[in-house]
């Protein structure tokens, strides 16, 4: 963690210290109510006198759900807001000092624990406090760009595993077979290279087509000439990557254990002693905050560079030395499908025989320099709203591609097919997907939607159902801030589909400098709404620390906050179970509650623990260990097969519901939409042992391009 960060998480833990300090020592010295002995004193003066039965003003004379009418003997003496007030005071009984320090060491200190494992840019004071507001003020949209993250590096992954056979022993295969074993690791080195590129915003002036070229020559082409050897440019860079990946994932793990005991004695602390109000407001505070752990672990399986802006600069000059090279850009260009201006010659000693222009009349430095700033911020762990990635659509299309070529969706050991690199680098000039809203994007959308609505409602009832029933400053300010976070959320969703995501087709009908200017009034829009957002993540977090802090200090002890102050019937204070309740009344719903929160937050932990597994070989240094962590990997995802069809098959389900119903609704009469298809685990490789098999597998309509022109066996074209 740079020194930005630290001096942040610093303000922010000493400010807080500071106002809980300054409001103990202001609430010892002004004159506060005394709850127990109040109500205590109203039974009994009641009890004894009956002062109070005809006096509205101190009663409360409304219906109230599960009570008897306000004329039977047997309803309990329930105070008015005001009542209240009269009798007891209209200050606030801030808690003991102990009570205090047990809710900082219980839920602060943890808390802040888990901030400091959070993933921040070194030396990025301004990013740093950007990202901290928005992951804190809008977690259900931060979440969801995290785990989309995940998705996608666990794609990479699933591509690279399903490229070798089950079990591998990889140190017999270099030995049997060293380039078939070379193609692995590089295949590896490629996908890596991927997920990082997947982590930075793009030039949002690019044409789509061409930086998916771009991309696909730079990633798995394998050119070799006097000026670039692309296979080892990109060795080297993995290495280097891999080197500086942001290690600290051990101290992040002991810090959410701390979070997980510290729940765990909360919970204990509650049931046993059930009824007691200060309890279960401690351990509601806890479920509120149930989700920060399932953040913060997935930010650690989203893990970013040490330093994002070297990184950067690494991807820019690979794609800037992919730009420059005469033979890698007239691949990029034929990958594009461009039509020349003039047509680009080469002699022998590789110079240049006349100026290309691209199909839409941009030159070629024009070219170099867009390839020199292609990736711009580092947009990692949902920091950047709006952001898509580049990886998507090239996942999109090598899953394609490979499907196409073996007809099945469980290509195991896919990079033996006959040009499979080939038509790797050639792609599928159709899917220019950078910047489009993709619903499959939906999945961790609602993962992320039902994280942090499932964890806040374990709060929200156990507030509650805690007596004074009813919706009063606890539950109602857990409602607030969930409010805010889903209205964020889905206006963040609303923006992108109707505003962000590319209008291509305008642009396309505009053409030339108009097309530019509306790109750039585009921009000023843009840049505009992001600061509407940051204001609202600012106003949320300063929210959430506001019901952290009042907990804490016992702020929510007052006659307005111990009555149900924003039901419809207006305020009220059961007196006899204010401050301690039945434990028959309360004990289900504290269970609901709890286990709502507990098992959700736990459910999400198991699965980004096991995604940090199964990932961990494609981003470990070590070879050996790599190799080690894929074969157990392997073993792991068989042994769990019949597990992850439950999900798998739901998927599906509704998969096909949702082509049906936009095929027979907003498609009609139109081609019916397949969907695309997704490679999918398994332990059987592909039958590749003549060829009269091999053949089978092809599509009679693609046997032109099983070797498009100007390509060979490796990718490489114009190379003489």
């Amino acid at each position: 963690m740079g020194f930005a960060s630290s001096s942040i998480l610093s303000v922010l833990t000493w400010t807080i210290f500071t106002c809980m300090l300054l409001a103990t020592a202001v609430t010892t010295t002004k004159a506060r109510p005394d709850f127990t002995d109040c109500y205590g004193g109203f039974n009994d003066t009641q009890n004894r006198t009956g002062i109070y039965d005809k006096n509205t003003t101190i009663l409360y004379q409304g219906l109230l759900y599960g009570h008897h009418e306000p004329s039977s003997e047997q309803r309990p003496y329930i105070l008015s807001v005001e009542g209240c007030r009269t009798l007891c005071g209209s200050g606030i009984q801030y808690y003991p000092w102990n009570q205090v320090a047990g809710t900082i060491t219980t839920w602060v200190l943890p808390v802040i624990g888990l901030l400091l494992q959070a993933p921040y840019e070194s030396n990025e004071f301004r990013k740093t406090l950007y990202a901290l507001v928005r992951w804190l003020g809008s977690p259900i949209a931060s979440l969801s760009y995290i785990l989309w993250n995940i998705e996608v590096i666990g794609t990479c992954a699933l591509l690279a595993d399903m490229s070798t056979i089950y079990s591998i022993n990889f140190a017999k295969l270099q030995l049997e077979d060293p380039q078939g074993a070379q193609d692995i690791l590089d295949m590896r080195d490629s996908l890596y290279i991927l997920t990082v590129m997947n982590q930075y915003t793009i030039e949002s002036l690019i044409d789509p087509k061409h930086a998916i070229a771009l991309l696909r020559v730079a990633l798995f082409a394998d050119i070799k000439t006097r000026t670039l050897n692309l296979k080892e440019r990109r060795r080297k860079l993995a290495v280097t990557f891999r080197e500086g990946r942001k290690r600290g994932d051990v101290p992040a793990f002991i810090t959410l254990m701390w979070f997980l005991f510290s729940l765990a004695i909360s919970i204990q602390a509650a049931f046993s002693s059930v009824g007691d109000n200060y309890t279960a407001h401690d351990l509601a505070l806890g479920l509120l905050l149930t989700w920060l752990p399932v953040l913060i672990l997935s930010s650690i399986v989203d893990r970013n560079p040490t330093q994002t802006g070297p990184t950067r600069t690494k991807l820019n000059k690979l794609l800037r030395e992919v730009q420059t090279d005469e033979a890698a850009s007239r691949l990029v260009q034929k990958v594009k499908g461009d039509s020349y201006a003039r047509q680009l010659t080469l002699s022998r000693d590789g110079r240049q025989g006349a100026e290309v222009l691209n199909g839409n009349g941009v030159d070629k430095q024009d070219a170099i320099d867009v390839a020199s700033n292609f990736f711009n911020d580092f947009a990692g762990q949902g920091r950047v709203r709006w952001h898509y990635g580049v990886a998507h659509p090239i996942l999109v299309e090598m899953q394609a591609i490979i499907l196409a070529r073996c007809g099945t969706k469980y290509p195991r050991n896919w990079l033996k097919l006959p040009n499979i690199k080939t038509h790797l680098v050639s792609g599928n000039a159709k899917e220019a997907l950078l910047l489009r809203f993709d619903l499959r994007e939906a999945w961790q959308m609602l993962g992320a939607f039902l994280i942090v609505t499932g964890t806040i409602s374990g709060a929200f009832v156990l507030s509650f159902r805690t007596p004074t029933i009813g919706l009063g400053c606890r539950s109602g300010g857990y409602a607030v801030f969930f409010i805010i976070a889903a209205v964020l959320f889905f206006l963040e969703l609303l923006t992108w589909y109707f505003i962000i995501a590319p209008t291509k087709r305008n642009l396309d009908r505009i053409g030339g400098q108009d097309a530019d200017e509306c790109s750039h009034q585009k921009q000023k829009l843009i840049a505009a709404l992001n600061w509407i957002f940051r204001f609202g993540e600012l106003g949320n977090t300063a929210w959430l620390m506001i019901i952290v802090m009042a907990q804490t200090l016992g702020s929510y002890q007052s006659c307005g906050c111990q009555a149900s102050t924003f039901g419809p019937d207006g305020g009220y204070i059961n007196v006899q179970d204010a401050l301690q309740a039945a434990p028959l009344a309360v004990e289900m719903w504290w269970i609901i509650g709890t286990s709502l929160s507990s098992v959700i937050m736990i459910t999400a932990i198991a699965f980004l623990v096991i995604h940090w597994c199964e990932l961990s070989h494609l981003n470990s240094v070590d070879l050996n260990k790599a190799m080690l962590g894929l074969r157990v990997t392997q073993h792991f995802k068989y042994r769990t097969l019949w597990i992850r069809r439950i999900p798998a098959s739901l998927i599906n389900v509704s998969k096909r519901l949702w082509r049906t119903l936009s095929n027979s609704l907003w498609n009609k009469g139109k081609k019916k939409e397949k969907g695309r298809e997704s490679i999918l685990w398994s332990k059987s490789s592909l039958a590749l042992s003549g060829p009269p098999q091999l053949e089978a597998l092809y599509s009679p309509k693609s046997s032109t391009t099983d070797n498009p022109a100007g390509f060979n066996h490796f990718g490489n074209a114009f190379v003489d």
